[in-house]
């Protein structure tokens, strides 16, 4: 079973995902000034899932096993990961500066560093 949701970050919800062989990512873009204007659609098992925009939080369910997100602008980038089941997993995404566009770049981080990022973008937000 798969499923993607995209939700502002002022709207963003935390809940588990009942099913026995199914595993949460949270993907995730800080709102930043360096590479604001730069976006690329997020691809799962090569599947479109959605795009990465800066300030955006993708919720995203999958079928637990080796799961690989990936993007492309001027470069490629891909991350693979062994996902449990009943498991909730994050990933920070962000660009880097290349050659003629921003390059997408990934790092998958724990529950604390994920959630302190995205509640400093939420009240980045709100000013």
């Amino acid at each position: 079973m798969k499923g993607c949701l995209l939700l502002p970050l002022s709207l963003l919800t935390l809940s588990a995902f009942s099913q026995v062989d199914s595993v949460e990512f949270i993907l995730y873009r800080e709102q930043t000034f360096k590479g604001s204007v730069i976006q690329y659609e997020m691809r799962c098992n090569g599947s479109a899932i959605g795009k990465i925009k800066n300030g955006t939080v993708i919720v995203y369910k999958a079928t637990a096993g080796l799961v690989k997100f990936e993007a492309a602008t001027e470069t490629s980038e891909v991350i693979f990961i062994d996902a449990l089941p009943g498991e909730t997993y994050y990933v920070r995404c962000s660009v880097t500066t290349g050659w003629l566009a921003g390059r997408p770049t990934f790092r998958q981080v724990s529950k604390e560093q994920a959630l302190k990022e995205i509640e400093k973008n939420q009240n980045h937000q709100k000013k």
